[in-house]
């Protein structure tokens, strides 16, 4: 499946396929009037302009207190291109790498520092990892 470009969406990584020996995907979710964020589709690679970080800091001390892994972190921002698309011009510009893990902080840091992701103009996920363009 394939949104409109302008969608905005909400795009985390999704455990259980990669838990059960599948390619990395991303989930992506869009917003149902009266009922909430939910799952649209999957998808290998995702671009997002305006893309903000979303973690409840709630979600993460349930994570530390039972040592299991559970959805809390997501990047929220309007959808560009989606499925097969690539973005090969943000590949050959510098972008900066986020991570998020919850036993080590509570928000998305760049780098695996311990700067804290807040904002970045475009955000592309390829199949393994996501880069975010700076503004």
């Amino acid at each position: 499946m394939t949104l409109p470009t302008g969608t905005l969406v909400r795009v985390h990584k999704n455990l259980n396929r990669q838990s059960a020996g599948h390619r990395e995907q991303w989930s992506v979710c869009v917003k149902i009037a009266g009922k909430g964020w939910r799952l649209s589709h999957h998808a290998e690679r995702v671009t997002l302009t305006d893309a903000t970080p979303i973690v409840s800091h709630k979600g993460v001390d349930r994570i530390r207190a039972k040592q299991s892994r559970e959805v809390v972190a997501k990047i929220e921002g309007t959808i560009v291109a989606d499925g097969s698309t690539d973005v090969e011009w943000l590949q050959a510009v510098d972008t900066v790498t986020v991570h998020f893990n919850p036993f080590r902080a509570y928000d998305f840091t760049k780098n695996n520092t311990e700067s804290i992701f807040t904002y970045a103009s475009v955000a592309y996920f390829p199949a393994q990892s996501a880069h975010f363009l700076a503004v």
